[in-house]
């Protein structure tokens, strides 16, 4: 069952993954399509969680109609239960997504499913996650991870691996990072996308946590960047915030701002309470920092009631703790007092370590306010206690200008308790001074204003005016630098956002919201999905090399992707003056072939090619135009685009439908991919109809050219046989006349008589002898010939054939001073074709003594023949010439190869020579070659050649293709 047996459903897949999914959805039916519908609702479960559900209930309606096996069945039913769960959960319903995992984990466990039970506990640990249960999160982590590792799967293990690290180090810093610190040791290269993102997210958290900002949020955006790529929409929104904290934590609010808005449109068009909380938290932090106390006051009383169903979790903790500070802010110190109380029951209950710095510090500083400075004094010494304990500077900044507030505003005299106490002058700046040194410290750390304001007021109080103007400089860099124009009108123009925003209702905006960013998504999928088919379609039409083959594919991808009645290609005849209808079908006829003049005043198609462009015609009327082809049928919508490649003019593709505006953008643009396509494969086909031609020129020239070197060998051969009979025959005939002659004076002698008669006998073995061995090579000619010409079948003798093969070739040999040895024994028996072997003999002959011997004498050449086993022969030919380069010999067979191109070589004689013994003789050739010592070539050939491949003709062997 594609993408869902065997538990092969990845946890989250790449946009290429999606894509594929979307190409073959339509192509399916079944089965097959309830399986991609799952599987496609599944992947976007975070990318367009309304269509995953609507894909989902698709799919569930589909598994009604089909009559499947039990196990086959099961597996989809509960995958779809959990992306109903998981979609639940995104939208804040936490108890129905409760009810669905409640019923989809039975049959997850009777059908040992173990991936399907490895997401299910991994969304059960989210759950608690958002209820801040943080001991059933670790719980159900770990037995996602063991499910995990049941199933095999590496990106499932990595994903919970990652997640449970993550929330260790949140519970314990210290334990946390001594448990996982050697695995996270070194960054995964060339990793799933996962991967990274799981790997850099925990170090972004490990160095937050460790008041490492800088390194945390190059960290995390690379986690960003990943998460995006393997469609962790969730994962990524949050990530978006953290970096944005990151630099919000060095000063750098702008972008700071950058982010945390980024983070908040994503999580706007998701429609996610719990995440749109999350981000409106955030985002009110840095609001604050930039001093829009009132926008940060809005956003977040809209993130309380957006995540009022998630009171328990972390990222509600996170909104108490920023209204907490945002009441310091205010001035509201009793009632930043009990938000600060709330802020540590919650972090108490959660075990998450890193809220009690932030919680004692807010104590401290709103006691003071209110004039208990011992209490006050004890909260803020437990502030700088704790950061120290975890290392973090950040907070050990914070903790210890709270310290000189409390001991200012009170006067207390300083602990004497070391050295150090005597070097500052003041009690502030004997914490403020530790302060700026630790800060000075922080790679990418700028110095707040308000660090940097305090310390110049307490150098003033002392006196030491010239040092607290220096300071004062610093704090006004400082302020330009977090306070610039840009931020301002950023945050001027969100908060003027805010408030329009909070006029409408929540719910009805963020329904809008959802609904209208759906529809963007979807149609920006279904484009990808389409070019994705689109370039699929490009390779299958421009592969063909046939152009009927070529009308078809484009005929065939038309009627699937537009609506059309009519189809028709026209292409330019060989004069240019018109173009003629190539291909046609209307209504699933053929349409006869016909001829347009290009100059023809009503003809659209002579339009598009003399106006070069494409032409859109809607006649919605419906009424007969002057362009109309009679017998065809009226349309209502035409559309017409030229076939070009570069700027070389080829012909022109119409469709036309009977529906009115058939062909909008998005039809036009398919259209107009379609006859790019179309074009170059029409200019390939011809271009190799054109190389075809040429290749059967050639093989002709070159069957010509040896049958000529035959005849001339055969007729230079015969000369001195029939010659010498010719002379004898003649010396003979004149003797006779002159015995006549005698005979009739009555003056013959018996010795003269006698001579004659001994001279005659002499005369006729010679003329015997000669016409003998003429009648010999006639023979042998006529059968090669014969062979040679009807691709026969027949048993002959291996031995006797080559003898024959050679003696035809041997007015070649001999003027050249090179020899050739036979070496072949009696009696191999072959049922073949002679001819074709004698062709394939005579092309190695010959490449030897072109090429082999060039610029050598007295070369040699061996043809042997030795029996392998009872069913096939092995030939040899070799010869002791120049041998073959290395770079070339990999080339020898190919056609038109040729180290003499334009010198006598046409680079076909071992091309044909490959292609009579591969397809003809069925058998096998190999050459090897020591260059400037030998070649040699080795044919394996069958002793019987089976009698179905007699259907082949001379011309097929030389043209064939391998």
């Amino acid at each position: 069952m594609p993408a869902l047996e065997n538990d092969l459903l990845d946890i989250f897949a790449l946009d290429s993954e999606i894509a594929r999914l979307e190409m073959l959805l339509p192509q399916e039916a079944g089965l097959a399509r309830a399986a991609l519908l799952v599987a496609l609702a599944w992947h976007l479960r975070q990318r367009d969680t309304r269509r995953a559900i609507d894909l989902a209930d698709q799919a569930e309606a589909q598994l009604a109609y089909l009559n499947l096996p039990q196990r086959q069945e099961k597996i989809l039913r509960a995958r779809l239960e959990l992306i109903r769960a998981e979609a639940q959960w995104l939208f804040g319903n936490t108890d129905a997504a409760q009810s669905l995992l409640d019923s989809a984990m039975p049959i997850l466990h009777q059908i040992d499913d173990a991936s399907g039970l490895a997401d299910a506990h991994f969304l059960r640990s989210k759950l608690a996650t958002d209820f801040g249960d943080s001991n059933r999160e670790s719980l159900e982590l770990l037995l996602a991870l063991d499910f995990a590792k049941q199933s095999r799967d590496p990106l499932r293990i990595e994903l919970m691996q990652g997640t449970l690290a993550y929330a260790e180090i949140l519970v314990d810093f210290q334990q946390g990072t001594a448990r996982w610190r050697q695995r996270y040791l070194e960054e995964p290269l060339a990793a799933h996308p996962l991967v990274i993102s799981s790997f850099n997210d925990f170090k972004g958290a490990h160095a937050w946590l460790a008041g490492d900002f800088g390194r945390a949020a190059t960290y995390f955006i690379r986690a960003h960047q990943a998460a995006l790529q393997c469609g962790q929409m969730r994962r990524a929104m949050y990530i978006s915030n953290n970096v944005g904290d990151a630099f919000d934590s060095l000063n750098d609010h702008q972008t700071a701002l950058n982010w945390m808005l980024q983070g908040l449109d994503m999580a706007r068009q998701s429609g996610w309470p719990a995440t749109i909380g999350a981000c409106l938290t955030q985002t009110a932090q840095v609001m604050r920092h930039l001093g829009r106390l009132e926008t940060a006051q809005q956003m977040l009383d809209e993130a309380m009631y957006t995540m009022q169903a998630f009171a328990g979790s972390r990222n509600h903790t996170i909104a108490l703790e920023y209204l907490a500070e945002l009441e310091i802010d205010r001035g509201n110190f009793e009632s930043a007092l009990e938000r600060f109380r709330q802020l540590h029951e919650q972090a108490t209950r959660l075990g998450q370590s890193d809220f009690f710095t932030t919680t004692w510090r807010g104590k401290a500083h709103a006691l003071s306010e209110l004039g208990f400075a011992n209490e006050a004094l004890h909260a803020a010494n437990m502030a700088l206690q704790v950061a120290h304990q975890y290392g973090d500077q950040y907070h050990q900044i914070s903790a210890l200008q709270v310290l000189a507030q409390i001991y200012q505003r009170h006067q207390l005299p300083l602990p004497s308790d070391g050295a150090s106490v005597q070097e500052a002058p003041s009690s502030a700046l004997y914490f403020l001074l530790q302060a700026y040194e630790i800060a000075q410290h922080i790679d990418g750390y700028t110095v707040s204003s308000k660090l940097l304001d305090a310390i110049a007021d307490a150098w003033a109080e002392l006196g030491e005016f010239e040092r607290a103007y220096q300071l004062a400089r610093l704090a006004n860099v400082a302020r330009e630098k977090t306070h610039g124009q840009q931020a301002t009108n950023r945050a001027i123009a969100l908060q003027i956002q805010q408030q329009t925003e909070q006029t409408q209702a929540v719910g009805e905006y963020h329904r809008h919201l959802a609904e209208a960013e759906a529809r963007r998504a979807q149609t920006l999928q279904e484009t990808s999905a389409i070019l994705e088919h689109m370039s699929a379609i490009g390779q299958e039409i421009t592969v063909h090399l046939d152009s009927d083959a070529v009308f078809q594919a484009l005929y065939r991808h038309v009627q699937q992707l537009l609506d059309v009645n009519s189809f028709a290609i026209y292409l330019l005849t060989d004069d240019g003056l018109a173009i003629r209808r190539a291909f046609g079908m209307e209504a699933g006829n053929f349409l006869p072939s016909g001829q347009i003049f290009l100059d023809s005043p009503t003809a659209v198609s002579a339009r598009c090619i003399r106006e070069r462009r494409e032409i859109l015609i809607d006649n919605p009327s419906f009424a007969p135009l002057a362009n109309h082809i009679p017998g065809t049928q009226l349309s209502r919508c035409s559309l017409f685009a030229p076939l070009m490649v570069a700027e070389r003019i080829m012909g022109v593709m119409t469709v036309q439908s009977i529906q009115r505006h058939a062909y909008a953008e998005r039809e036009q643009l398919i259209f107009r991919t379609l006859c790019a396509y179309g074009a170059i494969a029409l200019d390939n086909a011809n271009a190799y109809s054109q190389l075809k031609q040429a290749q059967s020129q050639l093989v002709a020239q070159e069957k010509l050219a040896a049958l000529g070197s035959l005849v001339a060998g055969v007729a230079h051969e015969l000369n001195t046989p029939v010659g010498n009979s010719i002379m004898m025959a003649s010396a003979l005939q004149v003797h006779t006349q002159e015995i006549q002659a005698q005979l009739d004076n009555r003056s013959l002698r018996h010795s003269t008589l006698q001579t004659f008669v001994n001279e005659a006998q002499e005369a006729a073995q010679v003329i015997l002898r000669g016409l003998g061995s003429a009648a010999d090579l006639v023979s042998s000619f006529k059968q090669v010939a014969v062979d040679r010409t009807t691709a026969q079948q027949r048993v002959f003798d291996l031995q006797q054939t080559c003898h024959e093969i050679v003696a035809t070739m041997m007015n070649q040999i001999r003027p050249t001073g090179h020899e050739i040895v036979l070496e072949i024994a009696e009696g191999i028996e072959m049922d073949s074709f002679p001819g074709p072997l004698g062709q394939v003999i005579t092309h190695l002959i010959n490449n030897s003594l072109v090429h082999g011997f060039d610029g050598r004498s007295a070369g040699c050449m061996h043809l042997r023949a030795q029996i392998i086993n009872a069913e096939r022969v092995q030939l040899q030919f070799r010869d002791n010439g120049v041998g073959i380069a290395a770079k070339h010999l990999k080339f020898v067979f190919d056609p038109f190869f040729t180290t003499k191109m334009g010198r006598g070589g046409s680079g076909l004689g071992l091309s044909i020579s490959y292609n009579i013994v591969t397809s003809l003789l069925r058998g096998f050739i190999a050459a090897e070659s020591q260059l400037e010592q030998w070649t040699v070539f080795t044919l394996d050939l069958p002793l019987m050649v089976k009698k179905e491949v007699q259907s082949h003709s001379p011309s097929e062997i030389g043209l064939a293709e391998h």
